[in-house]
């Protein structure tokens, strides 16, 4: 599989989560229904509830100074206000816009292990090709680590793994080489292990130069925001748009 067939496999991927997020969303708002409980110049807020039931069931308000959703999905503000309207949390970017407008103490992030191992790929691949001594051993190493890898660069993970190790054991100890892929070898061992933000930002500072991640290496996010929010914006977003879609059929009646 080539780089450019693995990027489409990495959007397809995406697509898939985003789709099934929607899909969740629907099920579990599926008997929802969205009462107005104020409309003023100064105030908007719905009621986002199933009839006998508080599961999933929350308020959206609405003000001059920002948006607010309260209930069962647990309470998240945002820095945008009623000049957005009900449309701004209806958009299509969930991901990065709507989430990009929740405050600061909203932004709940959690360890991105793919994140973290993209860039330890990206990163031991550079320094493998920028060691070989020979243009005939250059042309010996895989082609995806000959080339800049994109999106999915994580994917590459136990093939790199499984590269270093067998370069490793073809080398004695003493050999030209050997402590180069001893030291990888080992490293990568160690990084399989980590499990946190935290971890990952210790190891990255005590290996940034062996691993090739470059001085700016505490740049590299290796968070990303957590499962569980973006799951409750998804519900937002799925409210807002029946919200919407239910203002539409008012304005017809």
């Amino acid at each position: 599989m080539n780089q450019e067939q693995r990027n489409q496999e990495w959007i397809a991927q995406r697509n898939a989560e985003e789709a099934k997020r929607r899909e969740r969303a629907a099920e579990c708002l599926k008997d929802h229904e969205y009462t107005v409980l104020a409309d003023t110049e100064q105030l908007k807020a719905w009621r986002c509830k199933a009839p006998g039931s508080t599961d999933y069931a929350f308020d959206i308000l609405m003000t001059r100074f920002g948006i607010a959703t309260v209930g069962d999905i647990d309470g998240l503000t945002f820095s945008v206000g009623l000049s957005y309207g009900i449309e701004f949390l209806a958009g299509k970017d969930i991901g990065y816009y709507i989430h990009s407008k929740l405050e600061g103490h909203c932004r709940e992030r959690e360890f991105d292990e793919d994140a973290f191992r993209a860039a330890l790929v990206h990163g031991v691949c550079s320094q493998i090709c920028e060691s070989t001594r020979s243009d005939e051993e250059y042309a010996a190493l895989p082609e995806w680590m000959r080339n800049d890898v994109g999106p999915g660069e994580a994917g590459r993970w136990d093939e790199l793994c499984e590269f270093v190790e067998a370069k490793h054991d073809s080398i004695s100890y003493g050999e030209e080489g050997h402590d180069f892929w001893d030291g990888l070898n080992d490293r990568l061992e160690e990084a399989t292990c980590i499990g946190s933000t935290e971890e990952a930002f210790s190891f990255m500072s005590g290996n940034y130069d062996e691993f090739g991640l470059g001085c700016d290496y505490w740049e590299i996010r290796v968070d990303k925001p957590r499962e569980s929010l973006i799951n409750r914006l998804y519900l937002i977003n799925h409210a807002a748009k029946a919200i919407v879609a239910q203002q539409v059929e008012d304005k017809a009646a």
